[in-house]
């Protein structure tokens, strides 16, 4: 339906995953992030096209996200909270 309203793939895959960006996360946020990127994965073998680009545009979006926490996790286990 959101494609059909005009949202673009990078759009819709962002809504799926932004609040999860403002929540405060307990545990490995690298971990949260690598099952999102699995998610959005399956989506890139869809049949239908619009679900495969949603796919492409959320996995390229999480990824980033995933590499951040982990940089962010590696400088946290070395250095400590800051």
């Amino acid at each position: 339906m959101a494609v059909e309203a005009g949202y673009s793939p990078d759009d819709i895959a962002r809504a799926t995953h932004s609040p999860m960006r403002i929540t405060e996360l307990w545990g490995n946020e690298a971990a949260m992030w690598s099952g999102w990127v699995e998610h959005f994965e399956r989506l890139c073998a869809h049949e239908d096209e619009r679900l495969r680009r949603i796919g492409e545009a959320g996995k390229a979006q999480v990824s980033h996200l995933l590499d951040d926490a982990r940089r962010r996790e590696r400088r946290e286990a070395v250095y400590g909270l800051e």
